[in-house]
C-alpha cells in the first residue's frame, strides 16, 4: 500500500480506515452519477458508500498477492 495516494482515481483500489482495531476495508474507487467520489465492492452486495472523509483513507493498494498454503 502506498500511503502517499489517497486521493481517489477511477478504478483503483484503496485501503479505507474503519473504527479503531477493526482491519481496514479494500474498495474499488469510482464516481456515481453526481460525480462525486464513492467506494464500492468488486462483487456488489451492497450500496456504494460515500469516500471517506480525510484521514479515512489510508492509501492506494499498489500491489497484492493471494498466497495458499
Amino acid at each position: 500500500m502506498d500511503t502517499r495516494l489517497t486521493d481517489p482515481v477511477e478504478g483503483d483500489i484503496y485501503a479505507i480506515a474503519q473504527k479503531e482495531g477493526v482491519q481496514p476495508l479494500l474498495r474499488r474507487a469510482q464516481r456515481n452519477d453526481s460525480g462525486a467520489w464513492e467506494t464500492v465492492r468488486d462483487i456488489p452486495i451492497r450500496k456504494p458508500r460515500a469516500w471517506p472523509a480525510a484521514g479515512g483513507c489510508l492509501g492506494k493498494v499498489v500491489w497484492a498477492s493471494r498466497m495458499e498454503f
